[in-house]
């Protein structure tokens, strides 16, 4: 059956679902679609799926995203793949291609983040391990940190733009760009395990 929308016509069929809609005189409309279906039979349950897919300019069906229960209050969700084995995978044929995280600034100084939270708490917003993009002075200066401990976490080592790694809040050469190892000092009982 059909229905007709506002920005086109939602068709609905047994377990699918999609919308179209177009421009006139293109040789194609947009589209979308949804399919519900069951990826798992656990004995007279099922585990339910969705799949959302977009067709591409050969009106062609490119799947895009898959969700999937997995009991216990968890879903999987899936880029890339229909049968998504963690809380979020990414798969991609393509190097390159995956997660970008992108800060919209040319500021130096700020960053975009990779946070870590074990925590009970889904309220958890400032946790306290994480990876930094840093815009540097320049975007080819650009730098990555990586902090822990503590509540909101402090940075412990960073990796320059020129290849250089720095240890501590204020930063001590480690190794340098031509991969010299620096003087860094007493190392005391306990600091390497």
């Amino acid at each position: 059956s059909s229905t007709s929308r506002g920005l086109g016509v939602v068709y609905k069929r047994q377990n699918q679902a999609w919308v179209t809609g177009g421009v006139s005189g293109q040789a194609y409309n947009s589209a979308a679609r949804w399919d519900l279906g069951r990826w798992e039979n656990s004995g007279t349950h099922a585990r339910s799926r969705l799949d959302l897919y977009l067709a591409d300019n050969t009106q062609t069906w490119d799947h895009v995203m898959t969700w999937r229960a997995q009991g216990s209050d968890v879903t999987h969700v899936g880029i890339g793949t229909t049968t998504p084995a963690k809380a979020l995978q990414v798969k991609t044929n393509t190097n390159g291609d995956g997660v970008n995280i992108q800060r919209n600034s040319t500021t130096a100084d700020h960053y975009g983040q990779l946070s870590f939270s074990v925590s009970t708490n889904d309220d958890y917003t400032t946790p306290n391990v994480w990876i930094r993009g840093v815009r540097g002075s320049s975007y080819s200066n650009n730098f990555m940190t990586f902090g822990t401990g503590g509540n909101t976490g402090t940075e412990r080592f960073r990796i320059l733009a020129d290849g250089t790694l720095q240890m501590g809040a204020s930063p001590l050469t480690i190794i340098d760009a031509s991969r010299n190892l620096l003087n860094i000092g007493t190392i005391n009982s306990g600091d390497i395990e």
